[in-house]
């Protein structure tokens, strides 16, 4: 009896292992590959099996955000001295990652006055991350946790970029760079920027739709609008509806 519950035991150690290895390898392949187009977010939906098999790319938590399974967001806001926006900025983000998610968001604000340095890498990122980051939320609550930084070390140029499965991080001084000859329209870009990049937290792609948020050619740009109103701020009919379609 013994021996075959020794028997038994490495037999599903075994099999636990294979699947562990397994499914890791399948994770690692290319965006479109069957199982991170069809089977990723069945496993990403658990906070835990994230952890266990280390799924924390772009889209990863999106089931924190779209499931009924939360009923509010928090968003924890850290920034370097000086690289926070102005109120009325987070407020307008808030209330658009409310209306597509449908959920209550609230704004937490932490730590914003972290040093500032010139330009900030990846490793420091993760160092700041690690150590102003609470994520102090409720079991019952979804977290985001935007960060405002001053410029990426890797690449001046770059406005914005997501950060594991639940992080945004915004590049302030790049920002104001881009909207230097039209400076009116900086708190819009903030805007559009901070939805650009949670719509990648929910799961979008970038699409080549004339006048969506998530139109790469857009993102690429090199040139700020003069006219605040011309900055896109929000989801386009198209996203809004693919975001639709991913809930459940």
């Amino acid at each position: 009896m013994r021996r075959k519950a020794i028997t038994f035991a490495l037999c599903l150690t075994i099999v636990l292992c294979f699947s562990f290895v397994s499914i890791k390898l399948l994770s690692l392949q290319p965006d479109t590959s069957t199982f991170n187009t069809e089977w990723r977010y069945r496993f990403a939906r658990y906070t835990w099996l994230r952890a266990v098999f280390g799924l924390h790319f772009d889209g990863d938590a999106r089931a924190d955000y779209l499931s009924p399974r939360y009923s509010e967001i928090i968003v924890e806001v850290d920034a370097q001295t000086g690289m926070l926006p102005v109120a009325s900025v987070l407020r307008s983000f808030a209330e658009r990652a409310s209306m597509v998610t449908g959920k209550k968001v609230t704004l937490h604000y932490s730590d914003t006055s972290i040093p500032y340095t010139n330009s900030v890498s990846i490793t420091e990122v993760d160092n700041i991350a690690k150590q102003y980051k609470h994520n102090l939320v409720p079991s019952s609550t979804a977290y985001l946790y935007v960060l405002f930084l001053s410029q990426s070390a890797a690449n001046s140029n770059e406005l914005a970029t997501t950060h594991s499965e639940q992080s945004l991080l915004i590049y302030s001084d790049a920002l104001s760079e881009f909207t230097q000859a039209s400076p009116a329209t900086l708190p819009n870009y903030i805007v559009g920027t901070l939805v650009h990049e949670f719509g990648h937290q929910l799961g979008l792609p970038h699409n080549s739709e004339q006048g969506c948020l998530m139109n790469e050619h857009a993102e690429l740009s090199k040139t700020a609008k003069a006219d605040p109103s011309q900055v896109n701020t929000d989801y386009c009919a198209y996203e809004k509806s693919l975001i639709q379609s991913m809930k459940w």
